[in-house]
This record gives C-alpha cells, sequence and structure tokens, in this order.
C-alpha cells in the first residue's frame, strides 16, 4: 500500500508539472480568466435570484387578484345558473306534457292499429 501511495502523488507532482510547463497561458492570464468567470457565473446568479424575486412578488399579486375575482364571479355564475333554471322550468314542464300527450296518442295509435288488423 506505501508504494501505491508514493507512486500517486509522484504521478499527481509529476502530471502538475508537466501541465504547468506546457500550458498555452500564464498563471496571470489563468487567473484574470477564472475571475472574469466567477464575475460572470455571479451576475448570472444575480440574475437569477432577482428574476425569482419578481416572480415570488407577481405570484403574490396574482393570488390576491384571484382571492377577490373568483368569489364574485362564482356568485354571478351561481346568479346566472339560477336564473336560467327559472326561466327554463315552465319550458321543461311543457315539454315533458306534450311528451306525455304525444305518448298517450301513439298508445292509442297503436292499439287501433293492432284492432283493426283483427
Amino acid at each position: 500500500m506505501p508504494k501505491f501511495r508514493h507512486g500517486l502523488v509522484l504521478g499527481a507532482i509529476v502530471g502538475t508539472a508537466w501541465a504547468l510547463f506546457t500550458a498555452k497561458k500564464t498563471g496571470a492570464d489563468r487567473q484574470r480568466d477564472t475571475a472574469a468567470y466567477l464575475d460572470d457565473v455571479t451576475g448570472a446568479v444575480q440574475d437569477v435570484s432577482a428574476s425569482a424575486g419578481k416572480l415570488q412578488t407577481a405570484l403574490g399579486h396574482l393570488l390576491t387578484q384571484l382571492q377577490t375575482t373568483v368569489p364574485t364571479v362564482q356568485k354571478q355564475v351561481e346568479r346566472d345558473i339560477a336564473d336560467f333554471q327559472f326561466q327554463a322550468q315552465p319550458r321543461l314542464n311543457q315539454i315533458n306534457e306534450t311528451l306525455t300527450t304525444l305518448q298517450a296518442d301513439a298508445a292509442g295509435f297503436t292499439d287501433q292499429k293492432v284492432t283493426n288488423k283483427s
């Protein structure tokens, strides 16, 4: 096991040295690039955070609007349904009476037809 550790440490040192000697950028360039990248990421995170705050505010306004609008609309719809039922009930009664009359007449017609055939 100690040989493996020594090999791992030696490999890490050699790999790091090789990467530093063959790198196309200097340490200062790499630091500037890393700093610029971190600034970009920080700015993006702040933008997302601000957008999330705006979304939360908008959802709060929407919830308030729904809480005030839905009960009013619900009451109006209930009134409209009751009004429709009130207006439609006499018509439905008339339709039911007409159907009853038609059924009675049809039953009498079929009874006469059977009697005439005999």
